[in-house]
Formats: structure tokens, C-alpha cells, sequence
């Protein structure tokens, strides 16, 4: 079937590309740059950083850009028959520009998605991650910052105090200004530096770490800009039931009674920050995993407001994916066991020994990934987690969760049996005596190339778009009645005569 070929095709390409294709599938391909990032994607996915698919996106989608169009599309097709399409699977440019054949499209990259599968499994992710990459030092992260001298900007170290206030622009405009944009440029840098430096000690008040969030991340600049947006989200009728049916399921299992820091105004609290944010991202809703994460913060900031801007903030830092479909969740927990068996191959070794085949390490790292880390660990982990999380990015979840495995490796290892292997790895995080210095100081000692990290998410994300393409693929196929054949679109339009300018897949521009 057209239709099921299609699902299949787009489904693909999105989880790889790891965002949505708007609109008409087969129009949004038209101008040839959706295919030529595809293309640069399943590159570095099969270990081939150093090749790129050229396109020309600005000329392309211009109404004038016919040529820019068609040479994009020639550069598609070009990289297809590198990969192993067969030419009788490629479309032609025409296919697309003249005389639309989506069928014929559908083919090229369902024989895309084999020929890159069939390439990429011979060789290992980790083989894969290590081709063509340039090892970037983390001593950034990893340095003792006690120990260790930052390099500072020269221009901060003859800053003056900056008198002018934001009331006080005078000195940002006309003649002169450049002087003052300098030293303003160069309090920030002093300001940055300064919060490094709180966030790796353990002398920062815990009422800071929250405005300190709002910083780094911005929010307290979106919630500027958008004076009473949660306000009114609180006072629209919600649009999904089923999200606010699923939070008030929630809330209440979030944080334990008992916890002295925790209270019914907080649980209202929470229920209206999850219900505003279904509404401001319809897309996603609600997922489990994000009561943890505003719970926190509002311990954090206590503030409805600038909790709600920070979960915006924090689930930008994350891929599309992460809480709509999880596929960004199930890629890092792909990551993670790479990364695992890079640095801790005995354990792997351990745990298939006791008869388990390496899946189970998704029992602690899910909930860590889900929520950040905001569950199961106490509130003074997640504190320093998220410090350096809105510092440094998303990678940081892979260095904790890998400190994580190297606290309880000793304790993995001496398991005598399967059972016991499960309820290890399930109560890591858990302990209450885990020492917050201790754990982001080996945190800090993973020595993990940022690269490393991008291109095992890449790889993984390739080969788990592919599994998922094919089961869907194998389903509509199972589902089509024998006997049934489906006309192609050319003997579709005899039947149907003149062909109407309002199908979408088959007129042209």
C-alpha cells in the first residue's frame, strides 16, 4: 500500500533526523534540503564524518530556485548510489519537480534505510563513534577547580564596575558605546566564571540554585517577555483531557507526605504547572517523569511561575523526541550501554555471565534519563546535577549516570545471581548516604569526548529509527488482504480520469 510506504518512509526519516516533517510529506522533500540532511545524518551515523551531502538552502526555497531544487535533489540521489540504492530505486528529480511519483520517492528511501542498515552493521557503534573524530579534551569539566586556573578574558582582568544600571542606557547608545558593551561583556564573563566555581564547591546556599537556574538557562528572560502567558494558560479550559486526567493520577504519588519539604500547597502547585504546560506544548502533553522534575524544582524556586519557564527550558535542552514519542529516552539508554561497555566492560561480561544480554542497565539509567534526575535520587544530588546540567548540557546525564555505575561496580560484579543483579541496579541512585561532592567529582572524572557522545546518540537513533520502520512496515503488510493490489498512481488516474488539482500528493506547483 501507497499509504502504509509513505508512514513508513516519513516515520524514518523523522527518527533519524530527530524532528518533524511539516505539512505534505512529498512536498516538504520538493526543494531536495529535508533529503540532503537526511543524507549528512546517515553519514556520520555509519562512521563517515568526513563526507557531506552539499545542499542550497537559501536559493531552494525561493520560487525562482528551480535549478537550486534540482541540484539538491541530484546531490540526494548521488549520495543514495554511494550508500548501495540500486539505480532502478532512485527516483529522478522530475519525480519530484515535474511530475510528482511519490511511490517512486517511497522506494528510494525505504532502499536508503537498507542499504545504510546493511553498511552501518558492519561495524560495531563504538567502531563507528571513533571514526574520523577529533578527541576534544574535557579538562574543562574534569579539572579540579580548586586546583585548577581558568583562563579568563584579558579584558576581565582590567574590567572597572560597571555604575550603569538597565534603567540607564545612556551609555550603550551613540558615541562611545563599544566601551561600555565591553565592560558589560566582561562582568558577564566575571559572573560566569564565579558561578562555575559555586557550582563544583559545596558552599552554595540552596536558595540560590534556583535563581542561578534561571539564569543560565534563560527563563527569567522568557518569563519577561511573556508577562501573564502562564496566567493564562492556568485559565484556559484544557485541551487534553486525557494529560490532565493522567496528572491528577499523578500528583499526588509524586512526593511522599512524610517529606517536610513538601506540602498540598506544593502539590496544587504542581498540578497547575503540568495542566499550563500541557497547554503551552500540546505536541507533547504530559509525560511521567516530569511530576519529578517540577516537583524539584519547586522545592528549587517555590515560584509556579518560574518553575513552569524552567521546564520549558530544560525540555528545549533535550531532543524532540525525549518525551513525545521516547525515542530519545530509549536512544540515550542505547548511549549508556555503549559507554558502559567502553569503560566497564567487566560489567556487561558480569551480567551476560548470570544470563542477562546487556538491556538490563536500562533499569537504572530510565529513570535517571526520564527525570533528569530528579527521581530516585535526593534533592541535594539533583541540586548539583542540574548546576552543571544548565552549565555544560545535556551531556553531563551521560557523566553522573556513568559515576553512578562506577559507585556500585563493585557491588554489580560480586551479584552471585541474576535476581540480584536486577535489584542492584534498580536501587542505584537510591541511597540516601550517596555523598553529592563525591559523586560529581567522579562525574567530573569521566573523561567522555562531547563527539563521542553526539555520534553514539546518531548511531543508535539510526538503528533504532530502522527496527521501528520495519516493524510498522511489517504490520501494514500483514494487515493488507491477500489478493488485494493496489494501483499505482498512473493507473489510478485512468480509473479516476483528470486528475483533480486538489490531491495534494500528485499536483504540481
Amino acid at each position: 500500500m501507497q499509504s502504509s510506504r509513505e508512514e513508513v518512509a516519513r516515520r524514518w526519516m523523522e527518527m533519524v533526523l530527530g524532528e518533524n516533517i511539516h505539512g505534505i510529506f512529498v512536498e516538504a522533500l520538493e526543494d531536495g534540503v529535508i533529503l540532503c540532511l537526511l543524507i549528512n545524518q546517515l553519514y556520520r551515523a555509519v562512521g563517515m564524518k568526513q563526507s557531506s551531502c552539499p545542499f542550497d538552502e537559501k536559493h531552494a526555497t525561493k520560487p525562482t530556485g528551480y535549478h537550486a531544487r534540482r541540484q539538491n535533489l541530484k546531490n540526494f540521489l548521488s549520495a543514495c548510489r554511494f550508500f548501495g540504492v540500486p539505480q532502478d530505486d532512485c527516483f529522478r528529480p522530475s519525480d519530484l519537480l515535474k511530475r510528482p511519483n511519490p511511490d517512486k520517492v517511497y522506494t528510494t528511501i525505504l532502499s536508503l534505510q537498507a542499504a545504510v542498515m546493511h553498511l552501518s552493521r558492519q561495524r560495531t557503534p563504538e567502531e563507528r563513534a571513533s571514526l574520523g573524530s577529533l578527541h576534544m579534551s574535557s579538562s574543562s569539566f574534569t579539572a579540579d577547580m580548586e586546583d585548577t586556573k581558568m583562563p579568563i578574558s584579558p579584558i576581565v582582568a582590567e574590567a572597572p564596575t560597571l555604575v550603569a544600571t538597565f534603567d540607564d542606557n545612556a551609555p550603550f547608545v551613540g558615541p562611545g558605546s563599544a566601551s561600555a558593551w565591553t565592560q558589560l561583556i566582561a562582568q558577564y564573563e566575571m559572573q560566569q566564571l564565579q558561578i562555575s566555581h559555586m557550582t563544583f564547591g559545596d558552599r552554595g546556599a540552596q536558595e540560590l540554585h534556583g535563581q542561578l537556574w534561571l539564569i543560565l538557562s534563560g527563563a527569567n528572560v522568557e518569563m519577561q517577555e511573556n508577562p501573564g502567558h502562564y496566567s493564562r494558560l492556568l485559565a484556559t479550559d484544557p485541551i487534553n483531557a486525557e494529560a490532565v486526567r493522567q496528572i491528577d493520577a499523578d500528583v499526588d504519588r509524586t512526593v511522599a507526605p512524610e517529606d517536610p519539604e513538601w506540602s498540598l500547597d506544593l502539590v496544587d502547585a504542581l498540578r497547575n504547572v503540568l495542566v499550563a504546560y500541557a497547554a503551552h506544548n500540546p505536541t507533547l502533553g504530559y509525560c511521567q517523569g516530569l511530576n519529578y522534575v517540577v516537583a524539584r524544582l519547586l522545592q528549587c524556586v517555590g515560584d509556579e511561575e518560574a518553575a513552569f519557564w524552567l521546564l520549558e527550558r530544560m525540555i528545549t535542552m533535550l531532543p524532540e523526541d525525549y518525551y513525545t514519542t521516547m525515542l530519545g529516552v530509549a536512544v540515550d539508554q542505547h548511549v549508556f550501554a555503549s559507554l558502559v561497555a567502553q569503560q566497564k566492560p567487566d560489567v556487561l561480561r558480569h551480567i551476560e555471565g548470570l544470563g542477562g544480554f546487556g538491556a538490563e542497565l536500562s533499569l537504572a539509567c530510565t529513570e535517571w534519563f526520564l527525570t533528569l534526575f530528579a527521581s530516585p535520587c535526593k534533592k541535594e544530588v539533583t541540586m548539583r546535577v542540574w548546576d552543571l546540567l544548565f552549565i555544560v548540557g545535556n551531556e553531563v546525564l551521560f557523566r553522573v549516570a556513568l559515576a553512578m555505575m562506577h559507585l556500585e561496580h563493585a557491588n554489580i560484579v560480586h551479584c552471585h545471581n541474576y535476581g540480584d543483579v536486577l535489584t542492584c541496579l534498580n536501587q542505584m541512585g537510591r541511597n540516601e548516604s550517596l555523598d553529592p561532592n563525591l559523586l560529581l567529582r567522579l562525574a567530573q572524572e569521566q573523561d567522555i569526548p562531547t563527539i563521542t557522545i553526539e555520534d553514539l546518540r546518531v548511531i543508535h537513533r539510526l538503528e533504532l529509527a530502522s527496527g521501528i520502520a520495519t516493524s510498522v512496515a511489517k504490520h501494514a503488510e500483514a494487515e493488507t488482504p491477500r489478493g488485494s493490489a493496489v494501483a499505482s498512481p498512473s493507473k489510478r488516474r485512468k480509473h479516476r480520469g483528470r486528475q483533480s488539482s486538489a490531491d495534494p500528493l500528485l499536483s504540481s506547483r
